[in-house]
């Protein structure tokens, strides 16, 4: 009884570990879902790992010998790179079940490694029973036709190699236990640390021109910090002995945090469901492939999509919403139409695709591009902000082109209306009221014979009390002064954008007889005149 209370507290911490080693493959199957390579979970965890042994372990920085020092970097190594990231690239093959399933045979390979590594090391018979026992197990669970028709090839194999690096990893520590299990941790991850960077900056999902900056400025700052160190220490003490060289492990330590800012970012993005201005702003890029795609395939569509950006930009800064928010929601509104882009007015070249269908038929493939965009938002991980964007922008409102059109052909004929209603919801935030206003207001000005100040402020009015009317701008916080100065905002841009232009006089034939040469000159009232050069201009006058 006594003994077995004695080992209570570390069977509990070993059930505690074997439930974290589990969990940990079905988190980093689910950061695989919200965009992350596979080399970049692994960064995360390896820092997080990092630093919490860093607060946890004591103060010693390096190792008692060299030699050592270059034992743990091996393992740090064999631990993070090969073992992680042979496992993280399995879980991008298949399952996090059956990786974890092959990854269980860690610890048979680890006794044959030793065994193979230390020929003195002799196994009880019933360590040996024991191994042979798990071979048979594992062997029985690996060639089962359910689990390999479920395990790619490629998958199989890099679990594999995972186990064996484990197995590695685990023989190599013994060559360093003097220094205890927390240490060893610390140094081991510090080190795989720095070896797995190489790997995350090559992977896709982190090009390196995008890690470029951080990186610079990292290594900015800690120049700084050491050159303002030695220069305070030669001001104060006046001597280069003075110098307490853990301090330049701090700055070191302090410096690589830095490379983790953006990383930062996106895990609280993540866990608090906010989008950051960075975020934002990368997603605004138009050399982004969806926005190229968009812009080659669907050409009226980006054009469409970028003027609505700008006014509702504008419209937002003059409420006080955030501008930056709905200028990226803007470009992303109607990706959906990439699906079909030719049956929307703005991208057709001449063939009219909607003449065969009937009303019904044509009002579905238009509202359509809803659904379709929000499919291809979820695949791009775009964030759920911006695809509030494309649900919203037409709300429950009705595509009533088609619409109106059954109506004034077939009076007589009941409508089903959800057959030409918007599946929302409404706009619900201040940016996506706006948007939906300037998505109409945008596409409804192309419409107009001339542009005049009283023909754009008509349309810019009737469109909006429209919505207002039909109760699409109902649930969100926009007051009657926030639409008044939404509505005098896009009247102004409209006016800007559709500006009348002075028709060009050509320039007439340059006239030339022998000495004499004619041109044309522009008087400031439009009128022109004509000059000539030398004595001919005399003899004309």
């Amino acid at each position: 009884m006594q003994q077995t209370r004695s080992t209570l507290p570390g069977l509990l911490l070993a059930l505690v570990a074997v439930s974290a080693w589990g969990l940990s493959y079905i988190a980093t199957e689910w950061l695989y879902t919200q965009g992350l390579g596979p080399f970049a979970v692994l960064t995360i965890r390896t820092f997080l790992a990092y630093a919490v042994l860093l607060i946890l372990s004591h103060k010693q920085f390096l190792a008692d010998e060299l030699i050592d020092e270059a034992k743990f970097a091996l393992l740090g190594v064999a631990c993070i790179p090969f073992y992680h990231g042979l496992e993280n690239l399995a879980l991008q093959e298949t399952n996090a079940g059956t990786v974890a399933t092959i990854m269980a045979s860690a610890p048979l390979f680890t006794a044959f490694v030793v065994i193979a590594l230390h020929h003195s090391f002799r196994l009880h018979w019933m360590t040996k029973l024991g191994i042979v026992t798990v071979a048979t197990g594992m062997c029985l669970i690996w060639f089962d036709n359910h689990v390999i028709q479920q395990l790619p090839e490629a998958g199989f194999y890099l679990a594999l190699g995972a186990a064996l690096a484990w197995a590695c990893y685990s023989a190599l520590l013994k060559s360093v236990h003097k220094y205890g299990a927390v240490f060893m941790a610390r140094k081991t991850f510090g080190w795989g640390l720095i070896a797995v960077m190489p790997f995350y900056l090559m992977e896709d999902a982190a090009p390196v021109e995008a890690l470029t900056d951080p990186v610079s400025t990292a290594l900015l700052v800690f120049l700084a910090y050491c050159f303002a160190y030695v220069g305070y220490t030669l001001l104060s003490e006046g001597d280069l002995s003075k110098l307490n060289y853990n301090m330049f492990i701090y700055f070191g330590v302090n410096c690589v945090f830095l490379l983790f800012a953006y990383l930062l970012i996106y895990i609280f993005e993540k866990a608090f469901g906010f989008i950051s201005t960075v975020t934002l702003v990368e997603l605004s890029d138009v050399n982004n492939p969806i926005l190229r795609q968009l812009s080659e395939e669907c050409p009226g569509t980006f054009q469409h999509s970028l003027q609505i950006s700008n006014l509702a930009a504008e419209a937002a800064n003059k409420i006080g919403a955030k501008a930056q928010l709905v200028r990226t929601g803007a470009l992303y509104h109607d990706i959906g139409k990439l699906k079909n882009p030719a049956f929307f007015t703005e991208n057709q070249s001449g063939f009219n695709p909607h003449t065969p269908l009937s009303f019904e038929q044509s009002a579905q493939i238009v509202i359509s591009h809803v659904n379709d965009g929000l499919k291809m938002a979820d695949k791009l991980r775009l964030p759920q902000a911006i695809k509030d964007f494309i649900s919203t922008h037409h709300g429950h409102g009705k595509a009533k082109f088609f619409y109106n059109s059954f109506c004034n052909k077939y009076p007589d004929q009941p409508v089903d209306e959800s057959k030409f209603t918007y599946p929302g919801p409404n706009p619900f935030t201040k940016e996506t009221g706006i948007l939906m206003m300037a998505d109409a207001v945008e596409a409804a000005s192309r419409s107009l014979k001339e542009y005049t100040n009283e023909s754009i402020s008509q349309l810019v009015n009737r469109i909006i009390d429209s919505q207002v009317a039909d109760g699409l701008l109902r649930d969100t916080p926009l007051s009657f002064r926030d639409v008044e100065t939404i509505k005098a905002t896009f009247i102004e841009k409209l006016k800007t954008i559709y500006h009348t232009r002075i028709s060009y006089p050509e320039l007439n034939k340059t006239e030339k007889s022998g000495e004499k040469e004619t041109t044309i000159k522009m008087t400031e009232n439009g009128t022109s005149t004509d000059s000539s050069k030398g004595e001919s201009n005399r003899e004309e006058k």
